[in-house]
C-alpha cells in the first residue's frame, strides 16, 4: 500500500482554500493551519502532522453550519441572476423604444 507524503496538504490540521469559478470551485495550494492559525502553503510540513481521517467528524453542528453557508451562496447566486435579468430586460426595452 502506498503511503501519503507528510506534507501540509495531506494533514488533518490543514484546511485548503478554494477559488470560486463560474460553475465550480478549484482547490488552491494555500490554506489555514489549525495549529498555527495562519495561512500556509500546502507544500510545507512540520512535526504536528496528523492523518486526515481522524480530523473529519461529521457532527450535526458541522452539517448545519455547512448547510447555512451553502444557503448563503445560493441566495447570492439568485440575487446575481435576478440583477442580470433586470439589466437585460431594461436594455431590451430601451432598444425597442429606439
Amino acid at each position: 500500500m502506498m503511503r501519503k507524503e507528510k506534507s501540509c496538504k495531506n494533514c488533518g490540521n490543514f484546511c485548503a482554500y478554494y477559488q470560486r469559478c463560474v460553475d465550480t470551485f478549484i482547490k488552491t495550494n494555500k490554506g489555514t493551519c489549525k495549529i498555527f492559525k495562519e495561512v500556509i502553503n500546502g507544500q510545507g510540513s512540520c512535526e504536528n502532522w496528523r492523518n486526515k481521517s481522524s480530523s473529519r467528524k461529521l457532527t450535526e453542528e458541522n452539517i448545519v453550519r455547512s448547510l447555512d453557508r451553502i444557503s448563503e451562496d445560493i441566495i447570492a447566486i439568485k440575487t446575481i441572476m435576478e440583477e442580470y435579468a433586470e439589466e437585460n430586460a431594461a436594455t431590451h426595452y430601451a432598444e425597442l423604444e429606439l
